[in-house]
């Protein structure tokens, strides 16, 4: 009984769509992988800001994934020429062409300009799922930094933002990254640490020339090694990351053609979030297309969803079709009136001993020396009565008091 009302319960449409899943676990972390400098980046938009004199309202982050090498641009529109225009001119032509990109679905890293860019430089576009940001999580730490300290040093009236973006992006480029490489980007770019202020103040003068040579092949060196530790020092810190982060977490279970609710990240104009339901859907999984991603198709007009969506976006559906109340065989009007008169025709029902031939394994059935068989057939056996029956399944099953057990 108390499993029939726990799915009973758990088959309510209303309560799947208005609950949030309360003992929902996430799905291991897929770490992406390690690569040299410059051969991948990451890019993002942060914004808008209150519009400075000059017109400037965002600013369009771009890091290296391997170095954490930051450049920060200040942006007039968003549009997807004015992002193709800084990609191609801030970026390609200082530091070549990457093997790969990583942006959000936004409209301007999706447009067909970026796209021909990435084209022509044989450049792998890639791309979040949706409303997924902590896979671009590169980008979306050094948007909180870089909010962090322009919040700390712009002027009363927030004019002045653009101004601080390039003293930011060098603080951030001459910062030892402690939870990964445990170098400086701008030494894992450069070869060398920059220098800044007090390095000047504090460095000694000297007059003597290194030979040329040894200091190019010393320097060479120095650089691969560097390199090396920092790609050892970044896979522990993933390693790490991932180990805590999986401490909690399970693999997605759902498979093709399993139906499934989405959480809803969107609320309708002049509607409180607050009360809105927490899921939309049924779904049904239509392809798997990759470690924790699917695409899904709507149940009620099998209309596809856009892109790939996170099993942390995903939860079961429970079919009300499958309520065990839906299994009940109801007696029709005739069928009560033939219970009654066979029931009236009975003198006493406790003395009726019935036998059904019923198959049961040895396992299950008591046999008692004294047992009295109305046949030969070893499995057939005395019933006292019929303690209850259902239909499931469409078939009937029955709980029975065997005689003599």
């Amino acid at each position: 009984m108390y499993s029939d009302i726990q799915q009973y319960v758990q088959t309510c449409i209303q309560c799947q769509r208005a609950k949030p899943d309360a003992h929902k676990r996430p799905t291991p972390l897929q770490p992406l992988p390690i690569l040299d400098v410059f051969r991948r980046v990451h890019m993002d938009i942060l914004g808008p800001f209150r519009k400075s004199p000059d017109g400037y309202s965002h600013v369009l982050l771009v890091v290296d994934s391997f170095s954490k090498y930051v450049e920060i641009f200040p942006m007039k529109n968003t549009g997807a020429k004015d992002v193709a225009n800084i990609f191609y001119n801030q970026w390609i032509c200082r530091y070549s062409a990457p093997d790969a990109i990583l942006t959000d679905k936004g409209q301007n890293f999706m447009s067909n300009i970026l796209k021909e860019v990435c084209n022509i430089f044989e450049i792998k576009k890639m791309r979040t799922s949706s409303y997924r940001p902590q896979t671009n999580s590169t980008c979306e730490r050094n948007n909180k930094t870089i909010a962090e300290k322009l919040r700390t040093y712009i002027a009363a009236n927030q004019l002045d933002w653009p101004d601080k973006l390039s003293s930011i992006a060098h603080a951030m480029n001459t910062s030892v990254c402690t939870e990964s490489t445990q170098y400086t980007p701008y030494y894992m770019v450069f070869s060398r640490e920059c220098r800044t202020p007090i390095d000047t103040v504090l460095t000694a003068p000297t007059n003597v020339g290194p030979d040329a040579r040894l200091f190019i092949d010393g320097l060479h060196s120095n650089v691969l090694l560097a390199r090396e530790i920092a790609k050892e020092n970044s896979l522990e810190a993933q390693q790490k990351y991932k180990a805590q982060h999986d401490k909690n977490a399970r693999e997605a279970t759902f498979k093709i053609r399993d139906k499934v609710w989405m959480d809803t990240k969107t609320t309708p104009v002049g509607y409180s979030r607050k009360l809105c339901n927490k899921w939309q859907g049924p779904y049904y999984i239509t392809e798997v297309t990759g470690k924790n991603t699917y695409k899904l198709r709507r149940c009620s007009d099998d209309v596809p969803i856009k892109g790939p969506v996170n099993a942390n976006r995903l939860k079961q559906y429970h079919d009300p079709q499958d309520r065990p109340t839906n299994n009940v065989d109801v007696p029709t009007d005739d069928e009560m009136s033939d219970d009654e008169d066979e029931e009236g025709n009975a003198q006493d029902a406790d003395e009726i001993v019935q036998t059904i031939p019923i198959h049961k394994p040895e396992s299950q059935v008591q046999r008692n020396t004294d047992d009295i068989r109305t046949n030969d057939d070893p499995d057939l056996y005395q019933v006292e009565r019929i303690i209850d029956a259902k239909r499931i399944n469409k078939k009937m099953h029955y709980k029975i008091k065997w005689l003599g057990v």
